[in-house]
């Protein structure tokens, strides 16, 4: 390839990750809010408890823990314990974690051109970092104080490095490889799929090499082993010390969903399209299928496919119900779609012109897609303003909830989430255990009339929410 050429996908690919960069600075200081705001505000209360209680890093602890501690069991919190060390640099700032994930994603970009560089040559990694970088999955989550794109971009590290390895049989690449994937796994086991493709290379890279055998042998059993140790000691930290936000704790043993039509009808017929590519790229993925299949380089690409999708028949009441556990399957998708998007710019004016254009809509059509999921954030900011005047800091609260973490993290308070089923005996149990005050989305009298006999009748304002104090 020509300087100039190799200058011209250099500049693309600059530009992509400077738009994609100026994109999300929007909502940059932001709190938790919009689609999943329970797993930002999860995520955010940990780092929150890291840097104003315990910098423990085997320790960390969330907001919904009752009179426990509330040290629990969590995915490997690197993400979150790095966000804490810059806050206590820099001060508590909600812009520090999202600008992480932002760096995450810069990052990413990076590997899966070098991963396609090495398997297609940089014609197609250049288009396959474009696509990727504006796929409405990863352009929503890399507005997210969540820890996935972090894992998605480990694992991005941990493919490069193998193939450095198979490239140059260097030790360190394979022990590096090694790091960066039980790192993303502990993060999230996700990545584990990625030993089929590994296989796959093993098979035709290395020629069914009885030593590469033993080689990846080692390699599945270290970083399962880690793994799985982590895990285990995160349920064991969960039991130890009472509280009930053990993560990853049921990802397996629910394959109810595989006889529902649900499932095949969002992970076949509706994410591929509107969420891994983008209905605006759909051509272009079928032109990069084509192409590839003829040319006879989609083989990595494919098997990093079946591997995600069998992967998803293992976790389908999360896969199902959480999309952002199907980012694994976002790399090789946008590598398709690059093959298909390099066809088009190389093959005459006309379709270098549509090429072109495609990539300038890439950053309109995933904001179509996903903007609407960025939510309102006053109210974060009236409860904020409000709670200290009415709940002392060191209260326990009742609050009502649809999830675990929202509304405890507003309020800045420890205690319990009462979600949707919740009784009198219920709170009469966490007032036994200190409950103090109740915090609900509406006056008491529109809940159990009973209530009424345990807390004072006059509510005080926390922004939109009715708190009420226990009796004396």
């Amino acid at each position: 390839m020509n300087a100039n050429r190799t200058k011209e996908y250099r500049l693309l690919f600059l530009g992509a990750v400077v738009v994609y960069i100026i994109c999300h600075l929007y909502y940059i200081n932001a709190p938790p809010n919009g689609y999943h705001h329970w797993r930002e505000s999860d995520t955010t209360s940990i780092i929150a408890n890291y840097y104003y209680e315990d910098m423990s890093f085997l320790e960390p602890r969330v907001n919904e823990r009752g009179n426990t501690s509330g040290i629990t069991g969590t995915e490997f919190p690197v993400y979150h314990y790095l966000s804490a060390l810059l806050f206590q640099v820099f001060g508590f700032s909600h812009a520090i974690p999202r600008l992480l994930t932002l760096l995450a994603g810069c990052i990413g970009l990076w590997l899966i051109f070098r991963i396609v560089s090495l398997l297609s040559g940089p014609g197609p990694a250049t288009f396959a970092a474009i696509i990727l970088a504006f796929t409405p999955l990863f352009f929503f989550y890399s507005f997210k104080i969540m820890p996935d794109i972090w894992m998605l971009t480990l694992l991005l590290g941990s493919v490069y490095y193998y193939l450095k390895f198979l490239e140059c049989n260097r030790p360190h690449q394979w022990v590096g490889s090694a790091i960066l994937l039980i790192i993303s796994a502990t993060i999230k086991p996700l990545g584990l799929m990625i030993y089929l493709p590994f296989f796959y290379f093993w098979w035709t890279k290395e020629k069914r090499n009885r030593r590469g055998l033993l080689r990846l042998a080692c390699y599945f059993v270290l970083s399962f082993a880690l793994t799985l140790g982590w895990f285990l000691h995160a349920r064991q930290m969960a039991e130890v010390h009472g509280t009930t936000a053990f993560y990853m704790g049921h990802m397996l043993g629910d394959y109810s969903l595989l006889t529902q039509v649900i499932f095949y009808k969002k992970l076949l017929l509706q994410w591929p399209w509107e969420l891994w590519i983008g209905w605006h790229f759909l051509p272009v993925f079928v032109i990069g299928l084509w192409t590839g299949l003829k040319t006879k380089r989609l083989g990595p690409y494919l098997m990093w496919i079946l591997a995600a999708y069998l992967l998803f028949t293992q976790v389908a009441a999360h896969a199902c119900s959480h999309d952002y556990y199907t980012l694994v399957i976002v790399p090789p998708v946008a590598a398709i779609t690059g093959h298909g998007l390099y066809r088009l710019y190389t093959d005459g004016r006309i379709y270098r012109a549509i090429a072109i254009g495609l990539v300038i809509l890439a950053p309109i059509g995933a904001y179509i897609r996903v903007g609407s999921r960025l939510g309102e954030t006053e109210t974060y900011y009236q409860v904020r303003a409000d709670v200290d005047r009415v709940i002392p800091p060191d209260a326990l609260v009742m609050v009502r909830d649809n999830t675990n973490a929202i509304r405890l993290y507003q309020l800045n308070r420890k205690g319990w989430p009462l979600l949707r089923g919740a009784t009198l005996a219920t709170v009469e149990k966490y007032v036994q255990l200190g409950g103090k005050y109740i915090v609900l989305d509406q006056p008491i009298e529109e809940y159990l009339d009973s209530l009424e006999h345990y807390f004072e009748d006059t509510a005080k304002a926390i922004g939109p929410l009715y708190c009420y104090k226990l009796k004396e």
